[in-house]
């Protein structure tokens, strides 16, 4: 079962305060990537207004909440970061187990095991009589094939494997055979019908095994005076060498995807690149070390749980990645190649707020109290599994100023009302060698709404009040005058919005009527 807390999930990613009255839209979804949104008029397909509106055909998903509701059988194949049964997940789900939970009926088929390789012989065994030397991608797939399942035309299968190789295999020419090995299990499936049909392989681009705490601390201690890359006159970049084997591994990785139909490279090694960069925006106080306790909710200020291995806050973030690629990110994962064009479109959607956002949550993680986070920076900087206190985090720091907070509390997923406070502002320049204008812009608002629906009425209520400052400063240089002027002022409005989503021959529309008084 999933761990749940409230308290620690964003209850909306609103775009700014001026479209507030936007984020209250069916089953709580906000304004963001809605077709057919309250407001104006769209187009989607479907029985419900569509989220994602799938160019290419998807089995996983039906495009109305933003979930891989529709998975039959997820097929996993790892190490211990995917096994349910490894010492490092016993207080949380893994990633899996979260995906399946998600979805409507579908199950979880695992074989990964942890200190599991791709490469045929257990990097670990000490010899060809360890009772471990097994324990390898291969023998997973052999397992699969023994229990005779085969695939459905929902199933999906995910390979999530090469923390072990990168870890264990010095010799370059050791890990391009376990890569070697990894295409050959790759191919087994494929074989055995993984991609036939609509069905996807996921690839998984494993993070950066140097960004580990027991990869830290280790470039730390061989960078002092008199130890082994001090001595060898390393830099810590060149002493930070598993970080080159990661990206080597990824790289082969993207090609086996862009080599066969129907498999897809998942980066997680970009998403994690992010969250390491600026661990605040994503609800982190600590990505480097041992977090032990404070790493296990789904909120947890640590991403790491021991010495190796992500506690739940991490495994909830590899889930949202896994989810993202077969339900925002899934018409660009099937049209770009692996590589850099995909790097740029899944940055694109961290970014705008597409992948870790209020989209990922259940309709019953969305009933209750909730707080959430506006402006440039609120969608990323609260992702799903932060909580209220990082919210706060995200309106202090941050070098954008464009920010806001808020509750919000759903008595349903039809009903629900809650209140926002946001502060903007804004400064430019121009000028010439002579003449020069500063305009300093500032507002500061404050506003409730009300939600609900009647009959399949959406009916909006909002009041809101701002304070709005602005200050310009003219200089002229040639005769050496300065004039400055200030203005602003105070505004209170109350609007009442009703719009009502239709089909029509398959297509999604929302006419709308609005009231308001300024």
């Amino acid at each position: 079962m999933l761990k749940k807390n409230h308290w620690s999930i964003p209850g909306f990613t609103c775009i700014a305060m001026l479209s507030l009255s936007a984020c209250g839209g069916s089953n709580g979804h906000g304004n963001l990537g809605t077709p057919g949104g309250a407001g104006g008029s769209g187009a989607g397909g479907g029985g419900e207004t569509p989220v994602v509106d799938f160019t290419v055909p998807n089995v996983y998903a039906t495009g109305v909440d933003g979930y891989a509701s529709e998975i039959g059988q997820l097929n996993v194949f790892g190490d211990s970061y995917s096994d349910e049964n490894a010492r490092n997940n016993a207080d949380y789900a893994t990633w899996a187990e979260r995906m399946v939970a998600r979805t409507g009926g579908g199950s979880l088929n695992s074989f990964a095991k942890g200190e599991a390789s791709a490469n045929s012989t257990n990097v670990y065994a000490t010899g060809p009589d360890d009772e471990d030397v097994n324990n390898t991608l291969k023998n997973q797939v052999d397992l699969f094939e023994a229990a005779g399942s085969g695939f459905a035309a929902n199933d999906l299968t995910v390979i999530y494997m090469g923390y072990n190789d990168v870890n264990k295999l010095w010799k370059d020419a050791d890990r391009q055979s376990a890569l070697n090995d990894y295409e050959t299990e790759l191919n087994r499936l494929i074989d055995s019908g993984a991609t036939a049909g609509d069905r996807k392989v996921f690839l998984t681009l494993i993070h950066d095994w140097n960004a580990t705490p027991k990869e830290v601390a280790r470039v730390e201690k061989e960078m002092q005076p008199g130890q082994t890359c001090a001595n060898k006159g390393y830099t810590v970049e060149e002493c930070s060498y598993k970080r080159g084997r990661t990206i080597e591994w990824n790289d082969r990785l993207i090609e086996m995807a862009n080599a066969n139909e129907n498999v897809i490279a998942v980066d997680l090694f970009t998403v994690m690149e992010r969250v390491v960069a600026d661990p605040e925006r994503f609800g982190f106080v600590d990505v480097t070390s041992v977090g032990g306790a404070n790493a296990i909710a789904d909120d947890a200020t640590h991403l790491y749980f021991d010495a190796v291995h992500f506690g739940g806050h991490g495994q909830e973030i590899v889930a949202q990645v896994m989810n993202h690629y077969l339900t925002r990110g899934w018409n660009w994962a099937n049209a770009l190649a692996a590589g850099s064009e995909a790097t740029a479109q899944l940055g694109a959607d961290l970014e705008e707020g597409r992948l870790l956002a209020l989209s990922q949550l259940t309709p019953e993680q969305r009933l209750g109290l909730n707080s959430f986070v506006m402006g440039d920076t609120a969608i990323e900087s609260n992702g799903y599994g932060e909580g209220a206190r990082s919210s706060f985090e995200a309106m202090r720091g941050g070098e954008r100023k464009d920010v806001g907070f808020g509750l919000n509390y759903a008595f349903s997923n039809e009903t629900m009302m809650g209140f926002a406070v946001s502060n903007y502002s804004n400064d430019s320049n121009g000028g010439s060698s002579l003449q020069s204008s500063r305009m300093e812009s500032e507002s500061q608002a404050f506003a409730f709404y009300f939600n609900t629906e009647a009959s399949g009425i959406k009916l909006r209520t909002v009041a809101s009040f701002s304070d709005d400052n602005h200050h310009r400063t003219d200089h002229d240089g040639l005769i050496g005058a300065t004039n400055s002027t200030s203005f602003g002022g105070e505004t209170m409005a109350i609007s009442q919005t009703a719009s009502l989503p239709l089909q029509v021959a398959g297509n999604w529309f929302t006419p709308w009527i609005n009231l308001s008084h300024t």
